[in-house]
């Protein structure tokens, strides 16, 4: 049997307190319930607010991440053309959109965001580079849009003319920079301009002393590199956008018929230049003005590295470990890879070519098109003497993969350096 409790004797306290009214109690539950209702809400409330900014954070450091040359994947999409459509589609070769053309498009530059300035050749001349058409925008849902008429004149100026720009840079999903050269004394050529593709607002940026033609722009997009002379002397001036001010500069060599033409690094950590006589690249580093040079065989044509003759020019990839680059023999052209670490070359591809034609603006099969995809992996087209062309990616290392080529041609989804046309 259970033991036996002894009754529960109340304290005098317990005995003295007079017991509450139903009433009362109903009260008091209802304000505790109240009180808690309101600590929950504000709980909750302040809860949201705190996870919807970390996926604000979350979201813009992802986006971040994903643009940023420090990850492997540079662009998501690829944009073919032919005379009568333009077809965008991811990486996996899934259509995005299509958009009928009333001629061939030609892709001036990379926007950021993945947004694509174009050029069509409604008025294009003899000059292989000069499309001298219409500027249009194309996002990367595919829309198609015509730039308003104040930018497209701005933009439509003739390479021979005295106020020519040179090469756009982007800076942001609408914006770019360039150069417009007004003088033909290449020691105080024009002045550097900021652009707003959409809205048409133009910045004029300070004289530069003795500054030149804009050859980059850093993956910050802080600092432009243009060409400028300490007295008679090249050097590569180092130009901040905020402060407008000139931070460094950094002694070339001279041009000459050898070597003519600088190509910056994308965060301006090395120039390259080749001896085109010597057959001889250097990479030079601007922090210690160290140079490296990689020989190449004595067979090769390095006119590509002048940029005067019409074909892709040398293109850095993104986290500025790879140098790609055609070089041409006298039946062939091949693909070519500077390993920046390894200092080595390495042919990615070959094929059968006539230097003489290109040249001339006659037909032959040429490279076309090249572009950093990734870190590691190049897109390149192969333009046919009849006018038709196959699609090609190549990760380094390995074998080349085929792209589609009932699109079109790829157009050059580079690293936002494309020649203005």
């Amino acid at each position: 049997m259970p033991a036996e409790q002894s009754p529960v004797t109340p304290t005098p306290s317990q005995q003295n307190l007079p017991k509450k009214s139903s009433y009362a109690k109903k009260v008091s539950l209802v304000v505790v319930v109240a009180v808690g209702c309101l600590i929950f809400t504000s709980w909750y409330l302040l809860r949201n607010q705190h996870t919807t900014k970390s996926i604000s954070n979350i979201n813009s450091s992802s986006k971040a991440q994903s643009t940023s040359a420090g990850t492997d994947t540079i662009l998501s999409h690829r944009l073919y053309a032919t005379k009568t459509q333009l077809t965008l589609t991811d990486l996996n070769g899934n259509v995005i959109a299509t958009q009928p053309t009333n001629s061939t498009m030609h892709l001036v530059a990379n926007l950021e965001d993945q947004n694509f300035l174009l050029v069509d050749d409604t008025a294009k001349t003899s000059s292989p580079d000069d499309y001298g058409g219409h500027y249009w925008i194309m996002n990367d849902s595919g829309k198609l849009s015509a730039v308003t008429q104040n930018v497209d004149t701005a933009l439509r100026k003739d390479a021979g003319d005295s106020n020519a720009i040179g090469t756009l840079y982007p800076i942001s999903a609408t914006e770019v920079l360039y150069y417009q050269c007004n003088s033909s004394n290449e020691q105080s050529c024009g002045s550097l301009h900021k652009l707003d593709i959409l809205s048409g607002k133009e910045q004029t940026y300070q004289a530069i002393d003795n500054g030149g033609p804009l050859i980059g722009v850093s993956k910050d997009r802080k600092t432009t590199y243009l060409f400028g002379f300490n007295g008679s002397a090249l050097v590569l001036v180092s130009y901040d956008l905020s402060t407008g001010k000139v931070v460094k500069k950094t002694p070339l060599p001279a041009t000459s018929q050898s070597v003519r033409q600088f190509w910056v690094s994308p965060n301006g950590t090395y120039v390259s230049y080749a001896d085109e006589t010597n057959h001889v690249v250097f990479i030079l580093s601007i922090s210690s003005g160290g140079t490296t040079k990689v020989q190449l065989p004595a067979s090769w044509d390095l006119e590509l590295w002048s940029g005067e003759t019409a074909g892709p020019t040398p293109t850095w990839s993104q986290d500025e470990q790879n140098l790609s680059f055609a070089a041409f023999e006298n039946t062939s052209e091949s693909l070519v890879n500077i390993s920046i670490p390894k200092s080595k070359y390495q042919v990615l591809d070959k094929i059968s070519s006539d230097l003489q034609a290109i040249s001339t603006g006659g037909s032959s099969n040429t490279f076309d098109a090249v572009g950093w995809l990734s870190n590691s992996e190049l897109d390149y087209s192969v333009r046919n003497a009849d006018g038709s062309a196959n699609n090609f990616s190549q990760k380094i290392s390995e074998n080349m993969t085929a792209l589609p080529n009932n699109y079109g041609e790829l157009l050059e989804l580079v690293d936002g350096r494309a020649a203005l046309y």
